[in-house]
């Protein structure tokens, strides 16, 4: 009976295996890291829920600025400016059996017009046919926006999947992946004394603190993603609090881009 080399056999088969678009960019950039939408609501809890010991350990003002915080692997990063109650006007719409309200837009200035609440953009987003926003509140405590695809840089050829809802494209030399914002708001008094968490978890780590031209406190990450070839650009987000909203800048660019992008937004 002849051996069989099954090592040789795996690698053969793996070998005529081809994922095109650098693994569908990667299943368009980061789905596949995101939590089902009630493991997403989960976390939000989870992170008020600790919150809450911390208040309860001092003054609700103090507690505050314990507890609102950036992480990365639990290791607190520099302050950031302090986040504050907003005012946003309620969706129209029915929440599920959470309480919980998702809708989807077409433009982030659909959506920054239907909320009423001042949100920082840029010119750099500009107009084009494949931003996704979506948002997820509750209408009475936070609230949390992605933009998917704000800024397309030098992407190009955009393709919609059906099967997961989003665009794959192609890299650019200057823009790896499209740039996406995230934006979070406190809505009441009692979520602000609980306090806001943020922690990334996984292949991230800080990169640097500056001052924004507007005078934002940003914290910089960057992936750490081992064995890159040569021309691997880091995945960079940029957090920030302006006017007591919390937004995150994120994309595989350089980061004289990514504080260009930040530094633009008014």
């Amino acid at each position: 009976m002849m051996k069989t080399d099954w090592k040789q056999e795996i690698d053969n088969e793996l070998s005529e295996i081809t994922i095109s678009r650098e693994l569908r960019n990667k299943i368009c950039e980061g789905i596949v890291e995101r939590p089902e939408k009630g493991g997403l609501k989960k976390m939000i809890r989870a992170a008020a829920a600790w919150a809450v010991i911390c208040v309860t350990t001092t003054t609700a003002f103090a507690g505050y600025n314990l507890c609102q915080r950036l992480l990365v692997n639990q290791e607190a990063l520099p302050e950031l400016d302090s986040m504050r109650v907003v005012d946003m006007i309620p969706l129209n719409a029915e929440p599920d059996e959470s309480g919980w309200i998702e809708k989807d837009y077409t433009s982030y200035k659909e959506l920054k017009n239907e909320l009423g609440v001042h949100l920082l953009d840029t010119k750099m987003a500009g107009a084009q046919p494949y931003m996704q926003c979506r948002i997820i509140t509750d209408n009475k405590d936070n609230a949390m926006i992605t933009v998917d695809n704000y800024i397309l840089g030098d992407t190009k050829d955009y393709e919609y999947s059906e099967e997961e809802k989003c665009y794959f494209y192609k890299s650019g030399k200057e823009y790896r992946s499209p740039v996406s914002l995230s934006v979070s708001m406190i809505l009441s008094e009692e979520q602000l004394e609980r306090g806001w968490d943020t922690e990334y978890m996984g292949y991230y780590q800080f990169a640097k603190e500056y001052t924004s031209k507007q005078g934002y406190k940003v914290n910089v990450l960057e992936d750490t993603v081992e064995d890159q070839p040569e021309d691997y650009v880091s995945e960079k987000a940029a957090v920030f609090v302006a006017d007591g909203i919390e937004y995150t800048v994120k994309g595989r660019t350089s980061l004289e881009n990514i504080k260009m992008i930040v530094d633009s937004m008014e």
